[in-house]
């Protein structure tokens, strides 16, 4: 079923309750379950305010479609920095003084272009390195000193490089996915056994 951000939808969920609201985001998921990529991530206003995210295989009904454009979804764009977690901070005016993959998250959060995946700090490094555009200093190869404007520039011209493919974000998904139904069940097995054992005794 078709639907988009703005759009009021009803789901419907396996006890047959009911919800409306209108799609605030759509968040693409890419791993892979018995041969079936994961369906997208919807995010709703219900009507009475709440935010509820649920999988949009549930989403039953478009009761209402939006005229507005949606803007371009955009993985990084709920991205805030901390100065104190993410050493990320201003000295000069138009410098920016941190590690290179909050400094080039900071600006992937900025672009009004759809990317669905998530940051490759590997190829980030990687590039960086052979083209440090806007580069003032770098203390230890870890904390980069630079002009933000011309940073911003290269982080523009070069997003759809440092950013994980579709293959790349499946793989990553998919282990992770893997990892932790592997964990579900050996924790349903532990809890199986001991519930076993204490009927024995």
């Amino acid at each position: 079923m078709r639907f988009k951000v703005g759009d009021t939808i009803e789901a419907t969920f396996f006890n047959k309750t009911t919800t409306r609201g209108v799609v605030v985001s759509i968040e693409p998921r890419f791993a892979i379950y018995n041969k079936v990529r994961t369906k997208p991530l919807v995010t709703v206003r219900e009507e009475d305010g709440n935010i509820r995210p649920f999988d949009s295989s549930y989403v039953t009904k478009v009761i209402e479609v939006s005229r507005a454009t949606p803007t371009p979804y955009n993985s990084f764009a709920n991205y805030k920095y901390q100065t104190e977690i993410d050493y990320l901070v201003t000295g000069k005016r138009n410098v920016l003084y941190g590690p290179l993959p909050q400094l080039a998250v900071h600006f992937l959060s900025q672009l009004p272009f759809e990317i669905h995946t998530q940051l490759n700090i590997y190829r980030l490094v990687e590039l960086y390195k052979k083209n440090p555009v806007g580069l003032i200093s770098c203390d230890q190869n870890v904390y980069y000193r630079v002009d933000s404007k011309r940073f911003k520039k290269w982080i523009r011209a070069n997003y759809h490089r440092i950013v994980n493919t579709v293959k790349e974000q499946t793989n990553i998904e998919t282990e992770i996915e893997e990892d932790y139904l592997q964990e579900y069940w050996e924790d349903v097995k532990a809890w199986e056994w001991e519930e076993l054992h204490e009927k024995l005794c």
